[in-house]
């Protein structure tokens, strides 16, 4: 989402954005949780680094976001704790 505000001779332009703040490779597991924040711009197996832009926040504040946040794996077992990521197509910029 941009904003535009025109004045004479200078236009600003303003975006909202989702921003990494780690370093490594983005999870499908961390992209779950930030696809219901707003439209994604990467997808998983990229590399992140920090201030990168991941996506469009759907509020009007820009968000810093863990992007390579991994899954806890442990030895426990539970009836639907496993879940199957379902993510949508990442916007091409």
């Amino acid at each position: 989402m941009c904003y535009v505000i025109f004045q004479p001779d200078v236009i600003f332009v303003y975006s909202i954005e989702q921003i990494s703040m780690g370093y490594g490779s983005i999870t499908a597991h961390a992209l779950m949780s930030l696809e219901a924040r707003g439209i994604l711009f990467v997808s998983p197996g990229l590399e992140s680094y920090d201030g990168m832009i991941i996506g469009e926040h759907s509020r009007d504040t820009d968000l810093d976001v863990n992007s390579v946040r991994a899954k806890e794996l442990n030895n426990i077992r539970a009836a639907g704790k496993e879940k199957n990521v379902k993510l949508s197509h990442p916007r091409l910029v």
